[in-house]
Order: structure tokens, then C-alpha cells, then sequence
């Protein structure tokens, strides 16, 4: 199993484990923590999706590797993209803007900086 199913592997669990969450929440009532922890488990769906889309590029071309950077600057540009937003109402909640700034480093092995990452991924 290379990085790249694992990740697959993390994030399938994860967006399962956040959707039970939410599932929860509603149970109870705590629209709040539904808020929460659908938002969560989207942000680990989108980049599940993402990663089945590299497998699957990857299954078409010979020979290619498909590294995690590409997953880390998809992860970059969300996080560029919450940091030069005007209303954070409309974006990624703060808890996934945190936890995506774990993955970055997870990825990368470095902190996220705005700066770097604009420079690293040429994010316009």
C-alpha cells in the first residue's frame, strides 16, 4: 500500500467518522455541532475525491507517480484561498481551516505559511 491509498484510506474514515458526527447531532437537536461536523466530513470528501481522481489519472498514464503534493496544493489553495477571503461566513469553518493546516504539514513537512505556499504552488 503506497502513501497514496493510505491518505485515500485516512480520509475515507475520517469523512465517515465526521458524517456519524453530524448524524448524531441532528439526533439531538445541536444544529451547531450538525454544522460543524457536516462541514468536516465534506472537507475530507472533497479530498477523497480528489485522490480518486489522481488514482485514476495515474491508472491512464505509464509509468507516472502521483505524489501527495499534488494533494497538498489543493490542500494550499483552499487554505490561500479562506485567508484572502472578506467573509469567512461563506468559506471553510475555522475547525477545517486548522485541520486542513495539519494536513498541509502532514504532506509537506512544513508549516503553512500564506506567503510560501502562494510561492511554492504559484497560487495567483
Amino acid at each position: 500500500m503506497d502513501k497514496l491509498d493510505k491518505l485515500l484510506e485516512y480520509t475515507s474514515k475520517q469523512e465517515d467518522k465526521y458524517y456519524d458526527f453530524a448524524h448524531k447531532a441532528m439526533e439531538q437537536g445541536n444544529m451547531l455541532a450538525f454544522q460543524v461536523h457536516q462541514a468536516e466530513a465534506t472537507a475530507f470528501q472533497r479530498v477523497r475525491y480528489a485522490i480518486e481522481d489522481l488514482k485514476e489519472s495515474d491508472k491512464n498514464k505509464d509509468e507516472q507517480e502521483i505524489s501527495p503534493q499534488e494533494i497538498a496544493e489543493i490542500i494550499a489553495r483552499n487554505l490561500t484561498a479562506w485567508d484572502t477571503s472578506k467573509d469567512k461566513k461563506e468559506g471553510l469553518l475555522p475547525e477545517v481551516y486548522l485541520r486542513n493546516k495539519g494536513v498541509y504539514k502532514e504532506l509537506t513537512g512544513e508549516e503553512y505559511i500564506f506567503s510560501r505556499a502562494v510561492k511554492k504552488f504559484n497560487i495567483k
